[in-house]
């Protein structure tokens, strides 16, 4: 077991670092990973003593620090699942026929749009290309490291692509998720169109985009972007963080 655990724990660990070495991503994902899996590795070093040491606590008045410990890794592990069984979800849900589609936006960088920008905009081309006749609102305005609007980036990633311009709405104001929904939706309402929106994003961003649509009344679908396995668990679990902190700004 504790050979596994050491494994297991430099794989993650290696796993995290990796956005950081290709492209220079640091925050808080692979930062929790990394310390996590770290913590992963080192209790694998000291299994055995552990287990030796966990079998006196167990025989002494002390028993109680192993039960609160199991608890909460329990409780841990199961509230891990639960946010991920709802990203499962968040992500396969289907949408209407002639739905009108809502591309999130991304970083984009001085050379174009950054690579899960790309993967977002590749989903909407193979989407695009699949429902001829839906609209597309490209949502997302500009940070102050961009060199131009997210929209303006999709909408010219999208036209030398061959996506016919007439489709395509830019919501350029928007900097947050919840911005992009309702700023769409006031474009959908001004322009006469349909209004059940299908939300393109990476798959682990569509439960907490869906419940932000909820939100403001908006009937969605979803179609998930494919995110490079690299890159995966970085932003995966920096979406944990997003959706509790949903979670606790709805309660309040």
């Amino acid at each position: 077991m504790g050979i596994f655990l050491i494994v297991l724990g430099i794989l993650g660990i290696v796993w995290c670092l990796l956005p950081f070495f290709m492209y220079g991503i640091v925050g808080i994902g692979n930062i929790t990973g990394i310390c996590c899996f770290t913590v992963l590795a080192i209790i694998g070093v000291f299994w055995k003593k552990l287990m030796a040491r966990k079998a006196v606590v167990l025989a002494g008045k002390y028993a109680w620090t192993v039960w609160a410990i199991r608890i909460f890794l329990i409780a841990f592990a199961s509230l891990v699942i639960f946010l991920t069984v709802l990203m499962c979800m968040g992500a396969g849900k289907k949408a209407k026929q002639g739905a009108t589609v809502v591309v999130l936006g991304c970083l984009v960088k001085d050379y174009g749009p950054s690579l899960m920008l790309r993967e977002r905009l590749d989903a909407t081309l193979d989407y695009l290309n699949e429902n001829k006749d839906c609209a597309c609102i490209l949502s997302g305005g500009q940070g102050k490291d961009e060199p131009m609007t997210e929209a303006k980036a999709m909408y010219d990633y999208l036209v030398e692509r061959g996506v016919d311009p007439s489709r395509l709405y830019l919501e350029d104001k928007s900097q947050d998720t919840e911005e992009n929904i309702r700023f769409s939706k006031q474009i959908i309402e001004e322009n006469g169109l349909t209004p059940e929106i299908v939300i393109i994003s990476n798959e682990f961003h569509l439960y907490r985009a869906g419940c932000l649509a909820d939100r403001q009344g908006v009937t969605y679908g979803t179609y998930p972007a494919r995110t490079h396995w690299w890159m995966f668990m970085t932003y995966y679990i920096r979406e944990l963080y997003g959706i509790l902190a949903e979670c606790v700004l709805h309660i309040a």
